[in-house]
């Protein structure tokens, strides 16, 4: 009987600490959604697209979004010069994976992990590995909700190149191709840096082949992504390299005759995610409070 009534009052505990967990993290959803609906709008600084956000719109109806696009370096620099002019307009800013280290390096952001907020969130087992994933040397700044491998590193008009003319990315190099690609700025970020990251690492391509694709090749460089795309698309080149998200560039060459080339090499795309120490509460959803304003999106990509 003792050993009953013990098993009982183990199990009452558990159930009300259950029951109390609940309330305490629905308690906290609720109260920041309303702080955002009362706030009404938020900004959002983004280097890709954003058609996610219409789900949003319909989710939170009264929370409407206002969207400034650019290159993450581009990006990065406005937020740093609205920082040391006392504005803090960015709310949500989508970077890249390269730019907030130096937003990292400036001391500006804050450990993400304690605003978290959704239970399956914070629940390290349910993450891959069984625990959250950061990629800046403290662990702690720089999170990583998502990651996968990517292998579309080119495109090509389809009426200009044929896929069985390419056949590894050393058939770039042919004399065929001279004068007829073009790449994206390393220089400038982005695509074109994280592409050329990648080949330069590839043990089966490396620094022999970059020097070799810009001094030999007579490359065209172009610093806007969407002009590259639209130059394969509309004939003025037959290949671009490297080439970045499927719908971003299936967008811009609608009705034209270019598609995808995928060889390896990998690479990894993933996004991240960063609080500025103006950031005092977030949530790992996408709700956050900043200086008293409410931001919210469970649904956040």
């Amino acid at each position: 009987m003792q050993v009953f009534c013990c098993v009982i009052i183990i199990v009452f505990l558990a159930l009300n600490q259950i029951v109390y967990g609940a309330e305490a993290w629905t308690a906290e959803w609720e109260r920041t959604i309303k702080a955002a609906e009362q706030e009404g709008e938020f900004s959002y600084y983004t280097l890709g697209e954003f058609s996610f956000l219409s789900e949003f719109e319909k989710r939170f109806p009264r929370v409407k979004v206002k969207v400034v696009q650019g290159k993450g370096n581009e990006l990065l620099v406005r937020i740093m010069s609205e920082r040391r002019a006392g504005k803090f307009l960015a709310d949500v800013a989508r970077i890249g994976n390269t730019s907030p280290y130096s937003l990292y390096q400036a001391k500006a952001l804050q450990p993400i992990a304690g605003a978290f907020v959704l239970p399956e969130v914070k629940d390290e087992s349910k993450w891959w590995s069984g625990k959250h994933q950061y990629i800046d040397a403290e662990g702690k700044y720089i999170f990583v909700p998502v990651g996968s491998v990517s292998v579309n590193m080119v495109a090509h008009n389809t009426e200009l190149v044929s896929p069985t003319e390419l056949r590894s990315f050393w058939d770039l190099l042919n004399e065929k191709w001279r004068a007829k690609i073009v790449v994206t700025d390393p220089r400038s970020g982005a695509y074109g840096r994280s592409g050329a990251r990648t080949v330069y690492y590839h043990p089966q391509l490396g620094p022999e082949f970059l020097r070799r694709l810009f001094t030999e090749q007579v490359v065209m460089v172009s610093r806007d992504y969407r002009q590259a795309i639209d130059w394969v698309a509309q004939k003025r080149f037959s290949i671009l390299k490297p080439k970045a998200c499927r719908s971003t560039f299936s967008t811009r060459a609608d009705g034209k005759k270019a598609a995808h080339w995928s060889r390896a090499p990998l690479r990894w795309r993933g996004w991240t995610g960063r609080l500025t120490q103006t950031l005092p509460r977030f949530s790992s959803t996408g709700c956050y409070r900043a200086k008293g304003k409410w931001r919210c999106s469970e649904t956040a990509g």
